[in-house]
């Protein structure tokens, strides 16, 4: 194992569990608590979905193990040393909440640990259980009070340039994202960005679910019992329509945008980029040629003031108020509906990567782009 890998593992037993290592006098009713708390940002409400930052920074004074349990309420992204590790939680209910396990070594010296936690509160999906916006990780051995929350002095902000949106038509689907660019704390991943950070609040003891089940509404904690979903880069899609019409639908190959579509094409083929204008809209539906769930990634250059929004689709239907869809290989007269996908509104930067919260599904990509005045 490399010295500065960090993976996701299947934990085999219950960290914190062994009576052998409780003080003379522990009382039953305490086994099953976890040496650790729960942490949130002091004033995140909830009323409103929001995405709050964890950060922690430590030295080691000499290389060494680190093994970890993650839990948030709704879901985490993880990273450490600015790599990206992992996410969750696997979905359960309150009294089966999952945890992620992650191990690996890490070098002497300075390292970070940078969590992105997201709430949704009432706009989660239909399948989303939920207490309230909490994030939890516990580490096992030496570093236990070095990195666990409610022990290392965890840092938080509460993420701007992130708003949610309606989700279109995806019954039971949680809202969608908009992502605001000039708003956004760009290089969040390595701690960075403009953000207001503050110390974290405990707001509740970490327990187990193996030997608690006599308490109110608590998140009691189960190993993740899945394997980490796939990911891997695809490079995926063939342009079926593009068109600069204010009203793309029905699609009518004679308002396809021809002289365009090879410069299309050699982008989604990752052989070049794409250009679009200054003051130029253009609407283009992209077949993945199988069903996907996937997170796009988009990665953007300029184009300050334009709009870009992604929405995916089954397949397209064949009248403009839904309906059947007939052959999902043909999109001919056709109409793209349900606008289920998410928006991206770039800040003229460099290399910025557009991405979502949560993944999207569907074997059809509309995407349409709005551009600014420069």
């Amino acid at each position: 194992m490399s010295d500065t890998l960090m993976r996701r593992v299947l934990a085999d037993k219950e960290p914190f569990m062994d009576k052998s290592k409780f003080e003379p006098g522990w009382a039953w009713g305490r086994w099953g608590d976890w040496p650790v708390w729960w942490i949130d940002h002091p004033e995140r409400t909830q009323s409103a979905p929001s995405v709050a930052l964890f950060r922690l920074k430590f030295k080691l004074e000499k290389p060494g193990p680190l093994r970890i349990h993650v839990s948030a309420d709704n879901r985490y992204r993880l990273y450490v040393d600015g790599s990206r590790i992992g996410e969750g939680p696997e979905r359960g209910d309150a009294q089966h909440w999952f945890f992620e396990s992650y191990e690996g070594r890490l070098p002497a010296g300075e390292h970070s640990i940078i969590v992105q936690t997201w709430w949704l509160g009432d706009k989660a999906p239909f399948a989303q259980m939920s207490l309230r916006p909490g994030f939890m990780l516990a580490s096992e051995g030496e570093l236990l009070e070095k990195v666990s929350t409610g022990h290392a002095r965890w840092e938080t902000a509460i993420m701007p340039g992130l708003d949610f949106i309606p989700h279109g038509d995806a019954w039971g689907g949680g809202w969608k994202l908009s992502v605001n660019g000039p708003d956004y704390p760009w290089g969040w991943e390595t701690g960075h960005g403009n953000l207001k950070w503050t110390e974290a609040v405990k707001i509740a003891q970490a327990m187990s679910a193996a030997w608690k089940n006599e308490i109110p509404p608590h998140w009691l904690l189960m190993p993740a019992g899945l394997p980490a979903m796939r990911n891997e880069t695809s490079l995926a899609g063939a342009l079926r329509y593009l068109t600069s019409s204010a009203s793309p639908y029905p699609v009518d190959e004679t308002r396809q945008l021809s002289k365009e579509s090879s410069a299309w094409q050699n982008w989604l083929s990752g052989k070049s980029a794409l250009t679009i204008p200054a003051n130029t809209a253009r609407t283009a539906v992209i077949d993945l040629e199988n069903y996907y769930c996937a997170y796009p990634e988009l990665l953007v250059s300029g184009g300050k003031g334009s709009r870009i929004r992604f929405s995916w689709a089954e397949g397209l239907f064949l009248k403009a108020d839904g309906g059947g869809k007939g052959h999902r290989d043909q999109i001919d007269g056709k109409f793209f509906r349900g606008g289920v996908g998410d928006e991206f509104l770039p800040d003229g930067g460099k290399k910025r990567l557009f991405t979502t919260l949560w993944w999207e599904a569907g074997r059809y990509v509309e995407v349409s782009i709005t551009t600014g005045p420069s």
